[in-house]
C-alpha cells in the first residue's frame, strides 16, 4: 500500500477506519505501507491502521495526523509470525484519544522494531512497544512511551519539533534536533529499509544521516545556499 491517503474515515465500533489488513493466525505474507497519509479518521480503536497477522508488517515513511480512537488513536500491529514489525521514519502528530493513558500507537509481536519516527504532540503515550518479545527502539523524537522493561533503547530523543514554512509542512528545519538524527539499516539481514524518497518526493537521506520523520531536510547548508527540491502531496 504506497502513496494514498487515508482521510475521515469513521466505524464505531471497530477497528483501523483509515486501513484495516487482517490474515489468519498462522497466514504467511508481507504487508507494506508506505509514504502514505493517515488524517482525521476516528475509531473505537486503532483510528488510522490496523494490521493483524502475517509474517511480516513494514510500515515505513507515513504521516498520522489528527486521528481520534478512544484506544490505540493511530494504529494496533499485531503479528505472531516470528519476523515481526517494523515501524520506521514516520510522522506520527497530534492524536486524541476519548479515553486518558492510553498509546497512540500499541505493538504486540515477538520482534518489534521502532526506529526514526517522530512522534509529538500526542494525547497519552506516543507507544506501546508491548510486554514481551524482542523490542529495539532507536532514534526516535518521543515525550512518552509505556515501560514494560526488557527493551532496547538507544539513541532517542525528545526535543520540539521546528517545521519549515507552508500547510501540511512537516519537514524539520535544518537547525532541528530532527535532521541527522536517524539510523540506516545495517547487515545484509537488516529487517527494514528506507525508501528512496520521503513523503514531499524529496531524496529521502541528505546529509550524513536520515531525518528523524518522514521528511528529508534538503538543505545541506545552514544558510539555506541550496536551491529546495521538488514539491510533493503534503
Amino acid at each position: 500500500v504506497r502513496l494514498l491517503a487515508f482521510m475521515n474515515g469513521h466505524v464505531d465500533p471497530g477497528l483501523g477506519a483509515g486501513l484495516s489488513v487482517s490474515y489468519g493466525m498462522d497466514a504467511a505474507g508481507t504487508v507494506t505501507v508506505e509514504r502514505s497519509a493517515f488524517m482525521l479518521n476516528t475509531a473505537d480503536q486503532s483510528s488510522a491502521l490496523s494490521i493483524q497477522n502475517g509474517s511480516l508488517q513494514y510500515v515505513v515513511n507515513n504521516l498520522f495526523l489528527l486521528n481520534e480512537g478512544s484506544s490505540r488513536a493511530v494504529a494496533y500491529l499485531t503479528t505472531s509470525q516470528p519476523l515481526g514489525i517494523s515501524f520506521t521514519n514516520n510522522t506520527v502528530l497530534s492524536n486524541s484519544h476519548t479515553n486518558t493513558g492510553q498509546p497512540t500507537v500499541s505493538f504486540a509481536a515477538g520482534r518489534v522494531f521502532i526506529a526514526n519516527n517522530n512522534f509529538w504532540d500526542n494525547d497519552g503515550y506516543d507507544f506501546d512497544a508491548g510486554a514481551s518479545g524482542d523490542r529495539s527502539i532507536y532514534n526516535n523524537n518521543y515525550q512518552s512511551r509505556q515501560m514494560h522493561g526488557g527493551e532496547i533503547l538507544a539513541q532517542n530523543i525528545g526535543v520540539i519539533p521546528e517545521y519549515e514554512d507552508g500547510f501540511l509542512n512537516f519537514t524539520p528545519v535544518r537547525g532541528s534536533g530532527l535532521v541527522d538524527a536517524g539510523r540506516e539499516p545495517s547487515g545484509a539481514s537488516a529487517l527494514w529499509y528506507l525508501t528512496d524518497l520521503d513523503l514531499n518526493q524529496a531524496t529521502r537521506v541528505v546529509g550524513a544521516h536520515v531525518d528523524i520523520g518522514a521528511y528529508e531536510n534538503e538543505t545541506i547548508f545552514a544558510d539555506g545556499f541550496e536551491l529546495p527540491g521538488p514539491l510533493g502531496l503534503w
